[in-house]
């Protein structure tokens, strides 16, 4: 189906609580194949996380394949996956074979397990709420609003900090805390991880929005920053389908059927 930035109805929405969300960063195993990792990801790993766990209470799910960069801490695909709960992650994740399975994928094309010098690793956690601290590689949440992401404008952005990790971090903290207490109208959701001197942020909107880029207060090489483009899945993981054309700078609202129940 064609891709379009038109959401559909909204009479389906499903909001979730804003620790509801898998926030996943993935390195690729060889960054000297990344035609062969963009194709594997249209292919196979964006519309299988759909098929299978849109069946098992996926709610939303957008991810982005980020262009590259000299800088080793920036992932080479992010994303935020939905689901209705934690606990329903949880359980459906580990607790039947389609979600077992599904996990196992992606140790096929993404560095996963401890951090190698100079080799990061992949790593997908929920959300906390930032409060005092912003710790390296732990993902936040800023508001507590419930939303739903598969409607409404996201968008999504990846920055180096040409300096001290921590400085970025600090400033981070700080000007979360100004956003927390001061948001412009129409923001729901905010989720933001610092990977030693990398910022990559999630932002949506109830609507159409020209934000710009969030200023954090210190320069920032920007490496992706656009807003989300809806793209339909098809239902069936057995049905005849090539999948998506998935290259560097692409964000996706990924579209599917959900459980209504």
């Amino acid at each position: 189906m064609p891709a379009s930035n038109v959401p559909t109805s909204v009479a389906d929405s499903q909001p979730v609580a804003p620790d509801s969300v898998r926030v996943w960063r993935g390195y690729a195993l060889d960054r000297t194949q990344m035609d062969a990792f963009h194709q594997a990801l249209g292919a196979t790993f964006i519309p299988i996380t759909a098929q299978v766990m849109g069946k098992l209470g996926l709610t939303a799910y957008l991810p982005a394949i980020v262009p590259g960069d000299v800088a080793k801490s920036v992932p080479d695909e992010i994303a935020l996956i939905w689901y209705r709960s934690q606990a329903e992650y949880q359980q459906n994740a580990s607790g039947t074979t389609a979600g077992r399975a599904y996990q196992k994928l992606h140790a096929g094309v993404f560095v996963l397990g401890p951090p190698k010098p100079g080799q990061p690793s992949s790593a997908t956690t929920f959300p906390v709420p930032l409060k005092d601290a912003c710790v390296s590689g732990q993902p936040y949440h800023l508001f507590t609003d419930t939303v739903d992401w598969y409607h409404g404008t996201s968008d999504a952005f990846v920055g180096v900090f040409d300096g001290d990790g921590a400085k970025l971090a600090a400033a981070v903290l700080q000007a979360s805390t100004a956003l927390q207490k001061s948001r412009p109208a129409g923001l729901d959701g905010c989720i933001l991880v610092v990977v030693d001197n990398v910022l990559i942020y999630w932002r949506h909107w109830q609507a159409a929005a020209n934000a710009g880029v969030w200023d954090v207060g210190v320069p920032l090489r920007t490496v992706l920053a656009t807003s989300a483009q809806i793209v339909h899945i098809n239902p069936s993981e057995y049905a005849s389908y090539p999948g998506l054309s998935a290259k560097a700078g692409q964000f996706f609202n990924v579209h599917f059927q959900r459980l209504t129940a």
